[in-house]
Order: structure tokens, then sequence, then C-alpha cells
């Protein structure tokens, strides 16, 4: 993928179901359709220097370049998770209301409430039913498919 090498197949794959539910006829900036630039934020993406469709492959390092993710180095554990969670799981209003995000906790005991329904719209009692990808980075790892460093 275009200079995004060290980038972990598995940050991908995490940040591929919680954006477009694994699928290839998507964008990885917000689930919007190849077809067309985005709609939602990221707006106008990708800017590969073709009109539209796009190929997920192009899109998705337009994605991960727009927000430097390809200039990260170190993947271990507490990196990574803090990586997927500013993705499109870090806001002000999970600190304010003290709610775990569900991009990396849905799920999990350390997840019950509380989250974005749509872009910019924060609700106390939406209750995110997609797996946080936390739990998805465990069982990767606990069925001996992935090692994630932990330093």
């Amino acid at each position: 993928m275009d200079n995004t090498g060290s980038i972990p197949w598995y940050f991908i794959a995490c940040v591929h179901y919680r954006e477009s539910t694994l699928n290839f006829s998507r964008h990885l900036h917000n689930g919007d359709p190849l077809t067309n630039y985005t709609r939602q934020v990221p707006a106008k993406r990708p800017q590969v220097g073709h009109p539209p469709p796009f190929t997920f492959e192009e899109s998705a390092v337009d994605a991960l370049k727009l927000r430097h993710i390809d200039k990260v180095s170190n993947w271990a554990l507490p990196k990574m998770l803090k990586q997927l969670e500013s993705y499109n799981g870090a806001a002000k209003a999970y600190i304010t209301h003290h709610v775990n995000s569900p991009y990396l906790w849905a799920g999990s005991n350390l997840y019950t409430k509380g989250g974005f329904p749509r872009d910019h719209v924060y609700s106390n009692d939406y209750v995110n039913k997609q797996l946080g990808v936390a739990l998805l980075l465990k069982e990767m790892e606990q069925s001996g498919v992935i090692f994630i460093p932990r330093h």
C-alpha cells in the first residue's frame, strides 16, 4: 500500500471494520461509497489525482496519510490503541461524560452507553453496537494470529 508498509495490517483491519464494516466498496475514511468522493467527515476525499470511482487501496492510503498514520513508528499496544481511538473515537464529549470510547471498548465491561449516533451529535443514551477494536485485537492475539508488543 504505497508507503504504508510499516502500519500493521491488523490496525488497518480494525479501522476497516469500524468505518465500513469490512466492506471493500467503501472508503476507509468513513464508510462512504467509493463511487464518489467522501461526503461525511472528512469530506471531499480521497485526493489521488483522478475523479471517482476509486479503489479501496488508493482511498485507504489517502485516509492513512491524511491522519499521518504512515509516520507512526511505535506500534506497541498503548500507542496502537491511542492511534485507533484518535482515528474516530476520541472526543471531548467522552471525557466530559466519563465514557470510555466505544471505538475501543464497545462490547466490553468498560463501555455501557454514550456516543455519537451521527457526526457531531452526542447522546448519553446512545449504545454503540459495533465491537470495539480493543476486543478485536485481544481476540486476534489470544488466537495466535498476531502479537502486539507492550512497550
